[in-house]
């Protein structure tokens, strides 16, 4: 794992749930960093996009 991969981590909710993608931050033997990759970044509250990070052009390949 280094800063700046791309992982996949399982989001659940109840009894359901499915993979997101997120963007890590910092890492250590205890604690993982990292933000949510949300394509609708500008849809989410302030609180939301704290924790998150927006695809600019995710078309294209391109991220924040």
């Amino acid at each position: 794992m280094r800063i700046n991969d791309i992982y996949l981590a399982y989001v659940s909710w109840g009894k359901a749930g499915k993979q997101r993608p997120i963007l890590i931050v910092d890492y250590d033997d205890q604690t993982l960093t990292f933000y949510a990759i949300t394509s609708k970044y500008h849809h989410k509250s302030k609180a939301m996009q704290a924790i998150r990070y927006p695809l600019v052009d995710w078309q294209g390949g391109r991220i924040g």
